[in-house]
């Protein structure tokens, strides 16, 4: 039992890890390293809103990014609501991923004190009023959403650099192909994570079923005397 906990705790603390790697790659000069030509600009924009900095960015993974120009009814007044409407979803997008690893860590710290009852309880033991299998699928529910939205940070690096290096070849901004650097590591690691804390969690079920199995087997080998 103590071994199952520890490793719950070691799960929790894996996400919590995670999740500060996956939000602070989102703010890691790399992701942000899509600027407008002139140094006067207003909008400092990432790949994935290329129309934000005023051109159309359509791209298919087969050819190259076709620039369009795009007009702004209201100059600078819609470039300000379209650069709030970014940093909105970034921020979003940051407290989503914080969020998901924080709720598998707060469900493992539940599950902990919450042990799966698969036998009848014996005399003298009362029954958990919640039952145990909701804040398990709970769990697991969060472990998915957790690893799809770290997948999803890693391919959106993976689409800017991809893209960001064609917006150099086609001369139209500045220093947009240096190496990536701590921006990467910090992908990598929170992607890592997160999949780190899904293999301790399988781990945990294992040893959870083992015991469970071990119990039977005890039950069905102790005498009737022992139990009244």
């Amino acid at each position: 039992m103590g071994s199952t906990v520890a490793l719950k705790l070691l799960s929790a603390l894996v996400s919590l890890g995670g999740a500060a790697l996956l939000v602070a790659s989102l703010f890691s000069p790399h992701f942000l390293n899509v600027h407008e030509k002139h140094p006067g600009a207003l909008v400092q924009v990432s790949a994935w809103l290329g129309f934000l900095k005023g051109e159309m960015v359509w791209k298919t993974f087969l050819e190259k990014p076709a620039v369009v120009p795009f007009d702004y009814k209201a100059g600078a007044l819609c470039k300000d609501a379209c650069n709030t409407l970014r940093k909105a979803g970034m921020y979003g997008t940051a407290a989503l991923c914080l969020a998901s690893v924080l709720l598998v860590g707060a469900a493992t710290l539940v599950l902990a004190a919450c042990p799966m009852q698969t036998e009848p309880p014996l005399i003298g033991r009362p029954r958990l009023p919640l039952h145990p299998h909701l804040v398990v699928w709970s769990r697991h529910l969060c472990i998915y959403a957790a690893n799809a939205i770290a997948a999803g940070v890693l391919i959106w690096f993976l689409m800017l650099q991809r893209l960001g290096g064609e917006y150099a070849d086609m001369g139209l901004h500045g220093d947009t192909t240096a190496s990536p650097g701590l921006s990467l590591w910090l992908v990598v690691g929170g992607f890592a994570s997160v999949v780190g804390n899904t293999v301790i969690l399988t781990v945990v079920r294992l040893f959870e079923r083992l015991r469970v199995a071990e119990g039977r087997g005890s039950q069905e080998h102790t005498p009737l005397v022992s139990l009244i």
